[in-house]
């Protein structure tokens, strides 16, 4: 019976072991796959603008680079960065989105895919080791030098306080790296 039953946790511990090495091989193969961008070069959907304004005056980019920022002495950058799958930050992404027709002239977004993408990982390491701040998850938001981790109700008027506070900010965090 003893016999039995040490040949039985031999053989779940080989099979746990299998799905563990096997899970793990599909993370390191994913990490590998390249981000499918977006087209990069101003994603602002025209519903964004108004009578006097074109497409090149405004940035909401989805899923960015560090190439990809461009500095505004009008309006700050803030930056996002985010999970593929994160239900959070699809949710802040998406509060992001509905608020920018009215804050427009507050900001540009730049929102950057950590899971996926080494570069933009490396970026936001880069970022909080400036600014002293740790990571804790995602999303991340920074907002000149003022950081919001996580996403929930209660964060909508945070968020949307750091815009206003921060709209007249010219240091932009990416320039001193």
């Amino acid at each position: 019976m003893k016999r039995k039953i040490e040949l039985l946790i031999l053989i779940l511990l080989i099979g746990l072991s299998f799905f563990i090495l096997n899970d793990y091989q599909k993370y390191q193969n994913n990490k590998s796959l390249p981000v499918i961008q977006e087209n990069v070069s101003n994603s602002v959907d025209k519903n964004y603008l108004d009578d006097n304004s074109t497409k090149e005056d405004y940035v909401f980019l989805k899923t960015a680079l560090k190439k990809d920022i461009k500095f505004d002495e009008n309006r700050p950058n803030i930056y996002l960065f985010y999970g593929e799958t994160c239900p959070y930050c699809e949710k802040e992404l998406s509060f992001l989105e509905e608020i920018y027709p009215e804050y427009k002239d507050y900001f540009n977004l730049y929102a950057f895919e950590v899971w996926n993408h080494e570069e933009n990982r490396e970026l936001l390491e880069q970022i909080s080791l400036l600014l002293n701040k740790k990571i804790d998850g995602v999303p991340y938001l920074i907002v000149g030098e003022e950081v919001i981790v996580g996403f929930q109700e209660s964060t909508k008027d945070e968020i949307i306080n750091a815009v206003i506070n921060n709209y007249n900010l010219k240091e932009d965090v990416i320039k001193k790296i």
